[in-house]
C-alpha cells in the first residue's frame, strides 16, 4: 500500500502569532538573565541602561610596520605645487575671475597662497607671514576681487568633471547618480551669534552643510543652511544649480521626517527618499 502522508496541522493566525509571542517572552528573559549576570559580551547594563564600549585598539606592531611602510611610499609635496598639478589637470584656477574684467590673477603662487588662506582659516595675514610669496596687501586683494560663491562654484565645476573623467571613476558608479544629506557644524568665538541652536544636536549654536554628492564620489554642490532649517527644502538646489556638466538622473535623500517630497515635474531625474520614494518621467 502506498504510504500516507501524515494529515497536516491546524494553525490558525491566533495560534502563530501566540507562539511567536511566547517564544519572545522566553528569549527576552533569557537575555534579561544575561544581562543581569553581565555575561553578554559587550553590552553593559547600568541602571535599567544598556550601554555598548568602545572596544579597545589593539597594538599590533606588525600593522604599525605596514602602516609606516605605506606611509614611506607616499611622496612627501607641498600642498602648493599639489594645488598646482590639480590646475593643471583641471584648470580650476582660471574660473577665479576678476569681478570686473574676468580675468584671473597673474602671479598664480600669489592666488594659490589666498586659496589656501581661506580653505585652512589660517588667515591672510599668517599667510603672508608664512609663505613669503606676497604680502597681506596682495592677499587681501585676491580674496576681495577674485573669491567670492560664482567662483567658487565655478572653480569646484572644472575639479568634478575632471574628477569624471578619471578612468577609475566608472568603478564606483555611472555617473549618474547622486545622494544628499546636512552635516552640522558647532560654533564658537565670535561665529556663535551666526548660529542657531537645535535641541537635536544640544545646546550649541551650529550651522549646516547641506552636501550633494556623485555615485562617483564628486562633492558637486554645497551649500551653508542653518541649523533649524528643514534639508528637503534644498535638494533641488544641487540638482538645478550646480555649474558642472554632469547629468544627475536619480537622487537619494533624507527627507528630514518628511513623508512626502515632492519636486517640480520639468526636472529629469528620479527621486528616493528614506521615508518615501517617488518617481516621475522625465520630460525630454
Amino acid at each position: 500500500m502506498p504510504a500516507r502522508l501524515p494529515p497536516s496541522p491546524t494553525l490558525t493566525a491566533a495560534a502563530y502569532l501566540d507562539d511567536r509571542t511566547a517564544l519572545l517572552d522566553r528569549r527576552l528573559l533569557e537575555m534579561a538573565k544575561k544581562l543581569a549576570a553581565g555575561q553578554c559580551a559587550g553590552v553593559i547594563l547600568d541602571r535599567d541602561r544598556l550601554s555598548l564600549p568602545k572596544p579597545e585598539a589593539k597594538d599590533d606592531p606588525e600593522a604599525r610596520m605596514l602602516a609606516r611602510r605605506l606611509y614611506g611610499l607616499l611622496p612627501r609635496v607641498r600642498i602648493t605645487d599639489l594645488l598646482e598639478e590639480v590646475d593643471r589637470w583641471t584648470g580650476f584656477a582660471d574660473m577665479f575671475g576678476h569681478v570686473q574684467t574676468g580675468r584671473p590673477h597673474p602671479e598664480r603662487h600669489a592666488f594659490l597662497a589666498a586659496l589656501i588662506a581661506e580653505a585652512t582659516n589660517i588667515g591672510l595675514g599668517r599667510m603672508s607671514e608664512v609663505c613669503k610669496v606676497a604680502s597681506r596687501r596682495t592677499l587681501t586683494t585676491i580674496s576681495i576681487w577674485h573669491m567670492h560663491e560664482e567662483t567658487y562654484h565655478g572653480a569646484l565645476a572644472r575639479v568634478v568633471e575632471a574628477l569624471h573623467r578619471g578612468p577609475t571613476a566608472a568603478w564606483f558608479g555611472t555617473g549618474q547618480v547622486s545622494s544628499s544629506d546636512g552635516q552640522h557644524f558647532y560654533l564658537g568665538g565670535e561665529g556663535e551669534t551666526g548660529g542657531t541652536v537645535k535641541a537635536r544636536y544640544g545646546r550649541d549654536p551650529i550651522i549646516k552643510l547641506y552636501t550633494h554628492i556623485s555615485d562617483r564620489y564628486a562633492p558637486f554642490h554645497v551649500k551653508v543652511i542653518t541649523g533649524t532649517s528643514g534639508e528637503a527644502i534644498h535638494v533641488l538646489d544641487g540638482l538645478v544649480n550646480h555649474d558642472s556638466a554632469i547629468d544627475i538622473l536619480a537622487r537619494h535623500t533624507d527627507g528630514g521626517g518628511l513623508s512626502e517630497l515632492r519636486v517640480c515635474d520639468h526636472v529629469s531625474a528620479n527621486a528616493s527618499s528614506r521615508h518615501s520614494a517617488i518617481a516621475w518621467s522625465p520630460r525630454r
